[in-house]
């Protein structure tokens, strides 16, 4: 396996690391490539392992949760020069801009937070779009039924050092790169 950093100002390759089993992030300059295996590996952008730690690297913050009430938690979020503090959702990843704001991230969903904890807008990745398939209510149980059409299909969210969210989309004839920009 290899990892293949590209700039997303050009999409030109910046760099290509063998045999470190993909990349889980990159710090905001992609110099470093941190890797989670049976511990979490990191690495010059060029592949040379720096560091292995059993424990997360607290440069990508580290995470506490408390179970407020029924679907509400008050999460910290630990960076070695600054701890954040949001009420709210709980979610999968948090990651932090270059410019402090945090962002909670999940397969359909970012939130983004100032750097006081307060919530400044939310984007959702539209759900997939299918053109229902035609099956009858008497369809022989012995033959297979016909599948509805995926018409859109959208990845899950990343989120750029600049705040950008991107994700995927696909369609039976195209392939794109979709970019939400915060207002």
């Amino acid at each position: 396996e290899f990892t293949q950093t590209f700039t997303l100002a050009d999409g030109k390759l910046k760099a290509q690391a063998n045999s470190i089993g993909g990349a889980d992030f990159l710090n905001s300059d992609c110099s470093k490539v941190y890797v989670k295996m049976e511990a979490w590996n990191i690495y010059t952008i060029g592949g040379e392992l720096l560091k292995s730690s059993s424990d997360k690297p607290l440069e990508l913050g580290v995470v506490s949760k408390k179970n407020l009430q029924a679907g509400t938690y008050r999460v910290d979020v630990k960076y070695p020069d600054k701890v954040y503090t949001v009420t709210g959702d709980a979610f999968k990843k948090y990651y932090r801009d270059s410019v402090s704001n945090l962002y909670g991230i999940s397969d359909r969903q970012v939130v983004k937070y100032d750097p006081d904890g307060k919530e400044l807008g939310r984007v959702s990745v539209p759900e997939k779009v299918f053109e229902p398939a035609d099956v009858q209510a008497d369809w022989p149980e012995d033959e297979e039924r016909p599948q509805p059409e995926i018409l859109e299909e959208y990845g899950a969210p990343l989120v750029a050092s600049s705040g950008d969210v991107y994700t995927w989309k696909r369609t039976p004839a195209n392939y794109q790169i979709v970019k939400w920009v915060w207002q």
